[in-house]
C-alpha cells in the first residue's frame, strides 16, 4: 500500500496554508501542518546489533501531503561501531523523512559482524527533535504506520504509538515506554530492554537471511492485521529462547553487548525473552505465589510439547534440572515478574502439600501434580525400580475421584503411554496398602531407549487415610530395563487395545449417554458449557439491563484434598479455551470462613465478556463412616455481558454492623472465657444471631460413664449460678432427659438407650441495645468413628442476641 492515497479532505487546509508564512505548506494526516525543515542537523544511532563503521545512511524527503517519497536525500556513514551517525544541514519541504540504514552490523548471539548486510528503516517527524535511532522497532513499523495513516486516517503520531505497541504485544511485552526513535540497547529503562529483546528474539538462530525474511514476513502481516499470528516461527523461537535460558546462554549475549564497551551494563532484557517462552508454551508468570507448581507446555508445535516445567525462585525450568542464571547482571531494574496477558494463573495448585525434592525421575514428575509418591524400592542390580503414589483427591464421592484420575490417564497418553491390559490388584498388594476397594488394576506402558515403563493404577477406599472413608486411586510406577521380568499376570489382558486414544476405566460409560439436569436453572452458553461439568449445581441466576448482563452462581461438590487438583483442571480447561486471568479481589459477599480472595478469569468471543470467578470454600459432609468432617470445595460465578456494556455489581457487600457479623458483645465475653470452646451461629436474619460455647468434661468408648455426666452437670450448674451473678434472670428450670434433648435438635448421634436426667435452664436480660437469652444444661453426645463408638459429655450455654 502506497502513501499517495493521503486522505483529501485536508485539501481546503492546504489551500489555506499555502497563503501564509513560507516554512508552513499545508497540513496532512490530521496534524496542525507541514513545515519545512532548513538547516537541520540530525544525530542518532542505528542499531539491529549495532551497524558498524562505514554503513550507509541516508535520509530521504517525504511530500508533505502524500507522504511520498520526492526523491531528494541527504547521506551519511555509521561514524563508529557504535552505529552512532549525524548528518548537517538538511533542507526538506516537510517534516516527515524517511532514515534508511544499510550495512553490517554486531551480532548480539554470537558478538560477531554479521555475515551479511541488512536495511532498517524508520519513519519520523523532524518538526521537534534533532535525533532519530533506526532501529528493528523503527522497521516493523514502518509499513504498518503506512497503512494507519492512508487507510485508517490516523496522524503520524498515533499511527506510530499504536504500531509500538502492537509489536511489542507480539512479543508479550507489555508496558509505556518512549517512542521507538529513542530507543537505544546500550542504555537503561525498559523501553530499551524491550527492544534489545526484540532484537534478540528475531534473531534467535537464524542467519541474516533469515532475519531479513522474518522481518519482511512480520512487517506484511502487521501492516493490516495489527498482530503477527505466525505460531511455527513464533514456537520456533521461543523453542530457542528456552534452550538458550535452561542452558544459561543467555547471558551470552549481555556478555557479547557489554564487551562492546559502548555500556557499562546492558539492559535487563532476560526477562522480556523467558517471558515470551514462558508466555508461548501457556506457563505463566512464576512468581512466590507459585513457587513449586507444576504445569505442562501446551504448545503442541514446540518440540517440548507435553514437557512439565517447575516454577522455582521466579523461573520455570524442567524438574530435575538445575536453572542456570541467564542474567549476569547485578543491576536488575525491576524486581518484579512481567505478567503475562495471556497466561492462565492457577491459585488451587496445593504445592504447599507437595514435597519441594522430587523423589520421581525427571520424565515422571508429572505425576506429583496428581498423587503423593513415595519409593524407590529397587529389584535385582537396579533393573527394577517401584514408587508407589497416593491420589491427592482424597474425596467423597467415585465421580469427583473418577475424575482426578482420568486427568492422569489423558496425560498417560499425551506422554506417549498406551493401555495393556487389566491384573488383579492383589499382585501389587507389597505395594498397595489400601487397595481392597477394586480387585483390578489398569496398566498402562511405554518404553524409552532401553527402559520400559509400566504404571498400575487401582481404585480405593481409605477408612484410615484421614479418620474417615475416602475415595482414591493408587498408582504403581515401574520403572525396568527391557528383558527385566514383567509384572505377573493373574488374569488375561482386556480386549481393549492399545492405541493412541487411550482407554481410561475411569470415565463413566452412563455420563455420555443421558444429560442429568443438576438444577432447574437456565443452562450455561456454549462458551461456558465446560464448567457444568465441575459444578454440583447452579444455586443462583440473574438478568441485569434488560439481560445485557446474565449471571449465574454455583458449586462444586464436596472435593475434600481433592479440591485443588479439580479446580486445576478446571483452570486448565478455562485457559484452553481462551481465558485469561485477570487478577484476584476481596469477595466479601460470600459466607465463607475458608477465604474471601475470589480469582477472575475472563474471555472476549462474539461480542460478550465472559467471566469466571472462582473461590475457595469448605464444608461440612457426611463421610462413609457415619460422621461429619470439614470438607474443601470451590465456589463458582459466571457473567455474561455484552462487549460495550460496563460490568454491572453483582457482589452485595455484608453488612458488618448487623447481628450476624458482629462480635459477640463486651458484656458477654465472660461467657467464651469460661468455656473451653465455643462458635457462632450464623442466621439471615438481620434482627438476632448465637453464640454456642460449651467445656467437655470426659469421653467414654462403649459404655456410658456416669462420672463423667455427673461432672457435665455439675458444671452445668456452676454455669447457671455464673448467669446470675451476671445480671440473668432465670426464667425456667426443668428436669429433662437425653431424649428429651434429641427431641428439641440439641445433641446429635444419641441413643434412645440412654436414660441420664439433666437440669435445662432458660435464663434472660436486657441491655440497652440488646435482649439476651440463654440456655444452660448438660449433654451426652453419641458418636460412632471407625468401627468404634463411645459418649461425649459436656456442659453447655447457648445464648441468642436480639436487636431491640
Amino acid at each position: 500500500m502506497t502513501l499517495n492515497k493521503i486522505l483529501p479532505v485536508f485539501a481546503f487546509g492546504i489551500l489555506f496554508w499555502a497563503c501564509s508564512d513560507n516554512d508552513v505548506a499545508g497540513g496532512a494526516s490530521g496534524d496542525a501542518g507541514v513545515y519545512a525543515i532548513k538547516d537541520l542537523d540530525v544525530a542518532g544511532v542505528s542499531q539491529k546489533g549495532p551497524f558498524v563503521t562505514g554503513s550507509a545512511v541516508t535520509v530521504q524527503e517525504l511530500d508533505g501531503i502524500t507522504l511520498k517519497q520526492t526523491g531528494k536525500s541527504f547521506k551519511g556513514t555509521i561514524k563508529s561501531d557504535k552505529g552512532d551517525f549525524a548528518i548537517k544541514d538538511i533542507n526538506l519541504q516537510s517534516q516527515y523523512a524517511i532514515l534508511e540504514a544499510n550495512g553490517y552490523y554486531r551480532d548480539e548471539i554470537s558478538g560477531k559482524k554479521s555475515s551479511g548486510t541488512v536495511t532498517l528503516r524508520a519513519l519520523t517527524d523532524l518538526s521537534n527533535r534533532k535525533t532519530v535511532n533506526i532501529n528493528l522497532l523503527t522497521h516493523l513499523e514502518y509499513e504498518r504506520v503506512k497503512y494507519l495513516v492512508t487507510e485508517k486516517k490516523k496522524s503520524i503520531a498515533d499511527a506510530k504509538s499504536q504500531a509500538e505497541k502492537e509489536i511489542l504485544s507480539s512479543f508479550a511485552i507489555e508496558g509505556d515506554f518512549a517512542e521507538s526513535e529513542d530507543l537505544n540497547i546500550f542504555e537503561s529503562g525498559d523501553g530499551n530492554a524491550a527492544l534489545l529483546a526484540v532484537s534478540v528474539l528475531m534473531q534467535s538462530d537464524v542467519d541474516v537471511a533469515g532475519l531479513t525474511e522474518r522481518m519482511g514476513e512480520f512487517s506484511i502481516a502487521l501492516a493490516e492485521g495489527g498482530s503477527w499470528d505466525d505460531a511455527d516461527t513464533k514456537t520456533a523461537i521461543a523453542d530457542w529462547a528456552c534452550d538458550t535460558d535452561l542452558k544459561g546462554t543467555l547471558a551470552n549475549v549481555r556478555k557479547n553487548v557489554e564487551n562492546w564497551k559502548y555500556a557499562d551494563s546492558a539492559p535487563v532484557f532476560e526477562k522480556f525473552v523467558t517471558n515470551f517462552w514462558w508466555n508461548n508454551y501457556g506457563l505463566g508468570v512464576c512468581n512466590d505465589k507459585r513457587e513449586n507448581e507444576t504445569k505442562r507446555n501446551v504448545n503442541k508445535l514446540s518440540k517440548l510439547y507435553n514437557e512439565y516445567f517447575v516454577c522455582e525462585k521466579g523461573r520455570w525450568h524442567v524438574p530435575g534440572d538445575e536453572p542456570e542464571s541467564s542474567s549476569s547482571s547485578g543491576k536488575d531494574e525491576s524486581s518484579s515478574s512481567i505478567a503475562s496477558s495471556s497466561s492462565v494463573y492457577n491459585p488451587f495448585n496445593s504445592s504447599a502439600s507437595q514435597d519441594s525434592l522430587s523423589v520421581l525421575p525427571p520424565e515422571l514428575q508429572f505425576f506429583e501434580e496428581f498423587c503423593s509418591a513415595r519409593g524407590p524400592v529397587i529389584y535385582g542390580d537396579g533393573e527394577q525400580r517401584v514408587w508407589t503414589c497416593t491420589s491427592w483427591a482424597n474425596v467423597h464421592d467415585t465421580a469427583t475421584r473418577d475424575s482426578a484420575a482420568s486427568a492422569l490417564v489423558d496425560t498417560l497418553g499425551a506422554k506417549g503411554f498406551v493401555f495393556e491390559k487389566t491384573m488383579l490388584s492383589d499382585s501389587l498388594k507389597s505395594f498397595y496398602l489400601h487397595s481392597f476397594y477394586d480387585s483390578l488394576s489398569y496398566i498402562y506402558s511405554a518404553k524409552k531407549g532401553d527402559l520400559v515403563y509400566k504404571i498400575a493404577m487401582t481404585k480405593t477406599l481409605s477408612p484410615a487415610g484421614a479418620g474417615y472413608g475416602a475415595f482414591m486411586f493408587d498408582v504403581a510406577i515401574f520403572v525396568m530395563k527391557e528383558g527385566f521380568e514383567d509384572l505377573p499376570i493373574h488374569i488375561s489382558s482386556s480386549s481393549v487395545a492399545s492405541s493412541s486414544s487411550i482407554y481410561s476405566p475411569f470415565v463413566s460409560s452412563s455420563s455420555s449417554s443421558v444429560e442429568v439436569k443438576k438444577d432447574t436453572l437456565p443452562d450455561l452458553p456454549e462458551e461456558l458449557a465446560f464448567v457444568e461439568d465441575f459444578l454440583e449445581k447452579k444455586t443462583e441466576y440473574k438478568e441485569y439491563a434488560d439481560g445485557a448482563q446474565i449471571m449465574w452462581r454455583g458449586q462444586s461438590p464436596a472435593l475434600g484434598s481433592g479440591c485443588d487438583s479439580i479446580a486445576t483442571e478446571l483452570i486448565n480447561k478455562a485457559g484452553g479455551k481462551g481465558f485469561e486471568y485477570e487478577g484476584t479481589y476481596s469477595n466479601d459477599s460470600l459466607d465463607n470462613d475458608y477465604t474471601e480472595d475470589s480469582y477472575v478469569y475472563t474471555k472476549t468471543s462474539g461480542g460478550k465478556v465472559y467471566t469466571l470467578v472462582i473461590t475457595k470454600g469448605e464444608v461440612r459432609v457426611w463421610t462413609p463412616m457415619g460422621i461429619t468432617m470439614p470438607s474443601k470445595m470451590f465456589y463458582v460465578k459466571l457473567v455474561v455481558r455484552d462487549e460495550g456494556v460496563d460490568e454491572i455489581p453483582t457482589e452485595t457487600k455484608k453488612d458488618y454492623d448487623s447481628p450476624k457479623y458482629r462480635e459477640i458483645p463486651e458484656d458477654l465475653k465472660f461467657v467464651l472465657d469460661s468455656t473451653q470452646y465455643h462458635y457462632r451461629y450464623y442466621s439471615n436474619d438481620q434482627k438476632w444471631t448465637s453464640w454456642n460455647a460449651y467445656t467437655r468434661l470426659g469421653s467414654s468408648v462403649g459404655a456410658s460413664n456416669d462420672d463423667y455426666f455427673d461432672e457435665a452437670k455439675a458444671k452445668a450448674d456452676e454455669y447457671a449460678l455464673m448467669m446470675e451473678a451476671h445480671g440473668f434472670t432465670l426464667k425456667s428450670q426443668e428436669t429433662l432427659t437425653i431424649d428429651d434433648l434429641e427431641s428439641m435438635r440439641y445433641t446429635e448421634y444419641t441413643k434412645s438407650d440412654y436414660d441420664g436426667e439433666l437440669t435445662f435452664y432458660r435464663f434472660e436480660k436486657e441491655v440497652e441495645k440488646f435482649r439476651y437469652e440463654a440456655e444452660v444444661f448438660a449433654v451426652v453426645d453419641y458418636y460412632r468413628n471407625l468401627g468404634a463408638e463411645g459418649y461425649l459429655f459436656r456442659a453447655r450455654i447457648n445464648i441468642t442476641i436480639y436487636d431491640k
